[in-house]
């Protein structure tokens, strides 16, 4: 739900071609290791879109998600 308020809020205006929401990241920094990977795998399982944290975990998902 909140990703489809941001890709809304971003097309509001009408300068910008509509967002679509390509990878979720998340901030576990608070999380222990086994709480932050349950946190991203749960997250990813529930929208469907690659999902990390990019310190913890790397980017490359994101990049993949971008470079397709």
């Amino acid at each position: 739900h909140v990703a489809r308020l941001y890709e809304d809020i971003a097309r509001a205006c009408g300068a910008l071609p509509a967002a679509r929401t390509i990878g979720i990241a998340l901030n576990t920094g608070h999380m222990d290791p086994d709480a932050a990977r349950a946190a991203v795998d749960e997250t990813a399982r529930r929208t469907g879109l690659p999902t990390t944290d990019a310190l913890r975990f790397g980017a490359a998902a994101l990049v993949d998600a971008l470079e397709a």
